[in-house]
Formats: C-alpha cells, structure tokens, sequence
C-alpha cells in the first residue's frame, strides 16, 4: 500500500527499497520479538542528472568492499610490464 501511494499519489518512478528481517536459519538468540524493517527512498526524477542518490547512501551501508590501496598497488604490478616496454601489457 505504501509503495503504490508513493507511484499513484506522489509520481514516485525510481526508488530504493531495503527489508531487515529476522534471520531465517536457526539462531542462537531469540529473534521472535524483531519486527521487519523495511525503507522505501525516493531517487528523484530518473529523466534529470541534477539528482540521484543510491541505496547505499539511504540506508547508510557500506559499499566500498577493496582497499583502494591494495587495488592501486595491483594496478601498477598489473601495468609494470606494459610500462617498461612501452607496448600493451
């Protein structure tokens, strides 16, 4: 019901959507009083590039998963053979 207010009420065409649920495997802890959490963010209008914002920035979850400096470091031993012999690697 809330999404299709936000599509039919409010012009609503791209959005994100996150659901938090209780695990669904055996846990140790008792998770039968966790309710389900769901968020539903506006992205703004697809047609403009002036705003867009992502499902990581709304619900505040990490996205970086490589050490930049690690991937770097890659890149350059990647690249070294090409560098030195000036042709593709």
């Amino acid at each position: 019901a809330g999404l299709l207010g936000l599509i039919s009420h409010l012009g609503v065409r791209s959005f994100n959507v996150a659901i938090a649920l209780p695990p669904l495997a055996p846990a140790d802890e008792d998770w039968r009083d966790m309710p389900v959490f769901a968020r539903i963010g506006d992205r703004g209008n697809p047609l403009t590039n002036r705003n867009d914002v992502g499902a990581m920035e709304l619900f505040a979850a990490g996205c970086i998963t490589a050490d930049p400096f690690a991937v770097a470091a890659e890149l350059r031993a990647a690249l070294a053979p090409a560098n030195e012999s000036g042709g593709q690697p």
